[in-house]
């Protein structure tokens, strides 16, 4: 669910249509001292029951969400985007993953894809996925969408030799986009080596800079969340397991210490 700033509300939900056996995506809005609109179908069909919306200053949204069509294999699933116009209707879908060979020994499986707007209208979404060009490891890919523009090309800003899942994504009110992720820390990602908290920023439409590690490495990491404020600095949160308990730890970078180096973390328990 997302408010834009004159109150109007847009909410989105998965419908399970029985007759072609998938969970279909459905919006509906509240437009502000109104009565609710009638439901709009998007074009999506997913397995995965979380479509996620943004808006704008202006009131435009933006829809992503991981499709599954319905009349092709399992091993095919990408990241696709709807927006809706302030004054106008849905627009068509459109997909913002990668374009790879796929095949049933050659697998593309994009999901949970985030999106968020800056104050100018710009979206930029992320997603985890697995294809070719990671070996068919998990990566964390994103494409932005310029407000005078269409989607761009995809880029993996995870680093593809290792798992990467869990993206999230905030932006502040300059532009600037801070990207997070669940990631091994060896390159090989084995079994006992424990997931932790990286990070990866974009000022304001430029390339995205290097990636930083946000927790301590010490244990498995989990339940992330982040946040920036008005001034544009970042705070993190998230569970970590210690052996004996969980605690919730935090970490934050602030815009105007030293470019893309946050904190040490700490543990509130």
């Amino acid at each position: 669910v997302v408010v834009d700033p004159d109150g109007n509300v847009t909410v989105t939900w998965t419908h399970e249509r029985r007759a072609s056996d998938f969970l279909g995506l459905i919006t509906c809005r509240d437009p502000a001292g109104g009565p609710w609109e009638s439901p709009v179908a998007l074009d999506g069909r997913t397995e995965y029951p979380a479509p996620r919306l943004s808006v704008d200053r202006k009131g435009n949204v933006m829809a992503v969400f991981a499709d599954f069509p319905f009349d092709v294999p399992t091993w095919l699933s990408s990241a696709r985007a709807q927006s809706r116009p302030v004054e106008g209707s849905w627009e068509d879908a459109v997909t913002i993953s990668p374009d790879v060979p796929v095949g049933p020994t050659s697998p593309q499986i994009a999901v949970v894809p985030q999106v968020a707007a800056d104050p100018d209208g710009n979206f930029t979404a992320v997603w985890h996925e697995s294809n070719a060009r990671t070996q068919f490891r998990s990566g964390i890919w994103a494409n932005r969408y310029p407000t005078d523009g269409s989607w761009g090309t995809p880029a993996l800003i995870s680093d593809g030799a290792a798992e990467a899942v869990g993206p999230r994504i905030a932006v502040d009110p300059q532009g600037n986009v801070t990207a997070m992720w669940l990631r091994k820390q060896a390159p090989a990602g084995s079994v006992d080596d424990p997931l932790n908290l990286y990070a990866k920023r974009s000022r304001a439409g430029e390339a995205w800079g290097a990636a930083v590690r946000v927790s301590n490495g010490a244990s498995d990491v989990g339940s992330h969340q982040v946040v920036v404020d008005v001034d544009g600095d970042v705070t993190a949160a998230w569970v970590q397991l210690d052996g004996a308990h969980a605690s919730i730890w935090a970490n934050r970078y602030e815009s105007r210490g030293p470019a893309d180096v946050p904190l040490s973390p700490r543990p509130y328990r």
